[in-house]
């Protein structure tokens, strides 16, 4: 995945599964590394064929602290 610019990037954590039914889905989560400007992640899948769902959240580094009211 390609992160926005526009803030430095902290972490990215990428999360996935192989379960269709979204009522008993097993997230995992994948160790995500940088690769100059975009982040992939490593997955265990057992079978090529079942269905990937995945997501990835992305934390960035403000360039001040931001007070809530």
């Amino acid at each position: 995945m390609t992160p926005s610019r526009e803030l430095p990037v902290k972490r990215v954590e990428i999360y996935y599964s192989v379960d269709p039914d979204p009522r008993s889905r097993f997230w995992r989560s994948a160790g995500a590394f940088n690769l100059g400007g975009h982040w992939q992640a490593g997955l265990e899948l057992g079978d090529l064929n079942r269905p990937l769902f995945a997501f990835a959240n992305e934390i960035y580094e403000l360039p001040k602290p931001v007070t809530l009211p």
